[in-house]
């Protein structure tokens, strides 16, 4: 049910995506993001400001062809060709490894990494060759001492001397637990760190193997694991599922949310007062792929054993908690969740807490397009969504809480922890306590009902969350035994009714569903551009069968046609797809146009911020005049050390620091901002260094920065200046060598204006004395004022009357002196509506001109329409040409 996100294919095959690093557990720092493709035949360099690696040095994950090549070459030394020379590799199989068909491990040297994963995906005997890369906690603990569950009743209550909610901005599991309070027959595996298994309020719900005798070193249920009486710790490939409170404080947080013992006198209740939870842990320092497909696997064939002895042997593993995240797209994982469905194991996985839309910077395992997936969100104890939580329309399924969430911390303690780790264990709480009363659904059953039963929240619609609602496990009950199969009814009448620059306003009928008086669940706008790439726009909760609906979505910027396709699914997860054809002028979706000027010298003189530092904002900077910057105008910016502009709130750690240190093409897109030399820059080594500020008069006003880079301290010098009509240049001085930059703008959302010959990822550039880099407004995005006509008349004329597939014609055009020069002349079939035009040209400037077309092939009358500034209001129509064979 989610959309496939091809925006952002190019980020995540066959290429390594480094790990959005998550927050620390035990305060609330921000790690550094380094985001984006690296090449394959490059070493990722960590810098000493980042806090964990993203992959294992030396380890290259490799799914050959077929099982008899991977076992063929397995515990043997052997040569790999690569470009630079022959490295020694060594072929393993590793634990977990059978569930993905062909999957082995190969040793290299650490530094050799990226080469032996460039020559192996060369290998006609290799499907894939990937990195192993490392997972970390979703989570932002919190160590007050309240202990007040919100999530589960909200009743207002105040906590944090003055903090108080919002009553019923919870989960209903009050309600809920009328019909049920759990069954320890259902097992969820708790994919994280330890958990403490002795903790007073959670003793009595940790699984405990039937099969297996503690203790006496045999491994009495033959499943490859010695008294594996709890589950496996991965990470030390022991039986101790719990080793230490720091470590395993998450996994014993999460579980406590997902199944504490309830009604016992003792500290919280989890959503199921009865459940089993199975410790699968691979989460600590850093869980890497290997360590995490042996989880999988682990559960998988517990669950696969469990089914084939009708419940006698085995464990019935029903759901996974996934509390961990990373930015890296592995094909391993995604085949390893895949198999999982299969054995009827649905994966709940935290969305991430880098406050970013998913979408475009996507976060894994949540993002895995997978009908066994549900990727959760953060909300608060005011249904908002939480400050920290990732999001995204066509990446993100639903919201629980997950703001300062109670719950079982080691050593018989209890603790406030934030975080979508937190959101995360209560919906795969509620599926276990759904299925205690209705053990045999599917998980297609099972997903629908926690997903579309929820509770609607405003702040999870418009773009935030797909089904724009907040976990509710009591009303997922309503349909949990409902068997539908049958799509939705057909929309016959899916229209455009207007256009507004890059808005179009859609119109239709809401279908029925099972009957005359069926309502379906959820509807999903997708556009196709016409060049390519696949945008989610927004998600609505549809009206009752017979209404008529509407709503106004943008086309992404520099894609003015394509088709846009209303998805219409029931509470069955059942879909049905309609498609309308859709086109914007192409300046309406141009904001900016891009030129090169020649070498310019940096402005002398200017007044230093004081901003001398190492990742530094000055917030709230006044301009000197209402700057516009794409759909809106601001009077204030922030100024980053790190060489942007950014006109809405910047990325900040929790100690309030610039968290832009990393840049990347690809992550300038999530905010709004102005690239100059994005860098990782320092103004502190130098008695000149510093952000200077410059207004040679009173529409215009210069940024200069002049500093080092943080790692070489090579000297950086350029400037940005900005005009009060919204045009803007960059410039640059000496220095400014051996770089890897970001240069470009945003509006904050696809597609970015980015400087491609002055921006690498990878590749050092040089930008000494480099060409001015001039941005000019070019009508789609910008707010410009609308010129008022003088009264006058319009007309359009087309010659010849007659012509031949191909052949010109001429339009002559009339217009008042002081027209919009964004008025525009369309050929259209006759009884076309206005946004269905079939080509066009800008009049331009002056009272009259003349322009040619070129006929359509298809036979038929066309005519010729004067449209006003940008839009679909038509002012005069010529007389018709008639297209012929003759």
């Amino acid at each position: 049910m989610k959309t496939k996100k091809t925006i952002i294919a190019r980020l995540v095959k066959g290429q390594l995506i480094t790990l959005v690093l998550i927050f620390s557990m035990m305060n609330l720092a921000f790690g550094q993001i380094i985001n984006g493709p690296v090449r394959v035949d490059e070493p990722l360099i960590q810098s000493p400001k980042d806090s964990k690696i993203n992959y294992v040095p030396g380890e290259v994950l490799v799914r050959f062809k077929s099982e008899f090549d991977a076992a063929s070459k397995e515990d043997s030394m052997s040569e790999l060709n690569t470009e630079d020379g022959e490295i020694q590799i060594e072929v393993q199989n590793f634990e977990g490894a059978e569930i993905v068909q062909g999957l082995r491990l190969v040793k290299v040297g650490a530094n050799q990494t990226f080469d032996a994963i460039e020559a192996l995906n060369k290998r006609d005997d290799v499907i894939y060759a990937e990195p192993n890369y490392i997972y970390y906690e979703n989570v932002i603990p919190n160590d007050t001492s309240f202990f007040r569950k919100w999530d589960l009743l909200n009743t207002g209550q105040v906590y944090g001397g003055s903090v108080s909610g919002t009553p019923d901005a919870d989960i209903d599991a009050d309600d809920a637990w009328n019909i049920t309070t759990g069954d320890r027959n259902i097992v969820i595996g708790i994919v994280d760190s330890g958990l403490d298994v002795n903790h007073p309020d959670l003793q009595a719900n940790v699984w405990t193997n039937p099969d297996e005798t503690p203790g006496n070193g045999i491994d009495d249920d033959g499943n490859g694991y010695i008294d594996d009486m709890n589950g496996w710790d991965f990470l030390n490939n022991d039986a101790s599922v719990y080793d230490d409170p720091d470590d395993d404080d998450h996994g014993t947080h999460v579980a406590g949310i997902a199944g504490a013992t309830g009604n016992n006198s003792t500290g919280v209740t989890g959503v199921n007062w009865e459940v089993s939870l199975m410790s699968l842990k691979t989460i600590g320092t850093g869980g890497s792929t290997t360590k995490i497909a042996a989880a999988l696997n682990y559960a998988r064939d517990m669950r696969q054993k469990w089914i084939n002895t009708n419940g006698a042997q085995g464990a019935n593993v029903r759901v996974l908690n996934n509390s961990y995240g990373g930015s890296g797209f592995s094909q391993t994982m995604f085949t390893a969740i895949s198999q999982l469905n299969s054995v009827g194991i649905l994966f709940v996985a935290s969305a991430g807490n880098e406050s970013t839309n998913t979408d475009y910077l996507p976060h894994y395992p949540s993002d895995y397009d997978l009908p066994n997936v549900i990727s959760v969100a953060a909300t608060d104890d005011d249904d908002n969504l939480a400050g920290f939580s990732n999001f995204g329309v066509g990446a993100t399924t639903m919201g629980a809480p997950g703001r300062f969430v109670y719950s079982t911390i080691p050593d018989n303690k209890y603790a406030f922890f934030s975080g979508t780790s937190m959101a995360s264990p209560q919906v795969a709480g509620a599926a276990a306590l759904i299925l205690a009363q209705h053990p045999n659904l599917t998980v297609k059953q099972l997903k629908s009902t926690l997903i579309y039963k929820g509770d609607p929240k405003p702040a999870l619609a418009n773009g935030v969350t797909t089904t724009g609602r907040r976990l509710n496990v009591n009303n997922s009950f309503q349909n949990a035994t409902e068997v539908d199969n049958t799509p939705p009814n057909p929309i016959n009448n899916l229209s455009v009714v207007s256009t507004n620059g890059r808005e179009i306003t859609l119109q239709w009928t809401s279908p029925s569903d099972n009957g005359s008086n069926g309502k379906a669940a959820l509807y999903e706008f997708i556009f196709a551009s016409l060049t390519g790439p696949t945008f989610p726009l927004t998600s609505k909760i549809p009206s009752n069968a017979g209404v008529t609906e509407n709503i106004t979505v943008k086309l992404p910027y520099k894609h003015p046609s394509g088709t846009i396709t209303l998805r219409t699914t029931d509470f069955g997860d059942n879909s049905r797809n309609t498609t309308v054809a859709v086109s914007v002028p192409v300046s309406a979706v141009t904001p900016y146009n891009q030129t090169f000027g020649s070498v310019e010298p940096l402005t002398s003189g200017g007044t230093g911020l004081n901003l001398k530092d190492d990742d530094f904002y000055e917030e709230n900077y006044s301009l000197p005049f209402a700057f516009p910057f794409y759909e809106n105008s601001y009077n204030s910016v922030t100024i980053s050390t790190n060489g942007v502009i950014y006109f809405t709130p910047p990325p900040k750690r929790s100690n309030g620091d610039a968290d832009d240190a990393s840049n990347n093409t690809d992550t300038l897109l999530l905010e709004t901002s102005i690239a100059g030399l994005w860098e990782d820059i320092r103004t502190d080594r130098n008695p000149t260094d510093d952000v200077y500020v410059i207004t040679p008069d009173a529409n215009t006003i210069i940024f200069k920065w002049q500093g080092v880079t943080y790692d070489d301290e090579v000297p950086i010098n350029f400037e940005v200046e900005l005009k009060s009509n919204g045009s803007i240049k960059f410039r640059y001085g000496a220095g400014n060598t051996s770089l890897t930059p970001t240069v470009g703008m945003s509006g904050g959302e696809p597609d970015t204006d980015i400087v491609t010959s002055y921006s690498s990822n990878s590749t050092d550039i040089n930008l000494t004395n480099r060409q001015e880099v001039i941005f000019t407004p070019a009508g789609g995005g910008s707010p410009t004022p609308t010129p008022t006509p003088t009264p006058g008349n319009y007309a359009v004329s087309a010659t010849p009357n007659s012509v031949t597939p191909g052949g010109s014609i001429t339009v002559n055009w009339t217009a008042p002196s002081n027209h919009s020069t964004t008025d525009w002349i369309g050929i259209y079939k006759v009884g076309e509506a206005n946004n269905r035009f079939l080509s066009y040209e800008y009049v331009g400037s002056g009272s009259s001109g003349s322009m040619t077309f070129t006929a359509p092939n298809e036979l038929g009358q066309y005519e010729f329409r004067y449209l006003l500034n940008n839009g679909y209001t038509s002012s005069a129509t010529s007389n018709t040409v008639t297209v012929s064979p003759q």
